[in-house]
């Protein structure tokens, strides 16, 4: 985990893991309270996240709202 700046000039905490489904694996970046909730090997249900593509690589984010649960 690390600290990242936001553009209100706020730091949160800030993290990034593996998510690996039936369609392959996408890095997943995990901002605020996300970013120390989880362990390696955990299962999650994720909902209302969003996908970008930066440099050509593909990654899935939680931002600070998202619905994300460890089950």
């Amino acid at each position: 985990m690390e600290k990242k700046k936001i553009k209100s000039g706020k730091t949160i905490d800030f993290s990034e893991a593996l998510f690996e489904d039936d369609t392959g694996i996408i890095p997943l970046k995990l901002w605020a309270n996300f970013a120390t909730m989880f362990k390696n090997g955990d299962c999650l249900l994720i909902e209302d996240v969003f996908s970008y593509t930066f440099n050509g690589e593909s990654y899935i984010t939680t931002g600070i709202r998202e619905n994300l649960k460890k089950i």
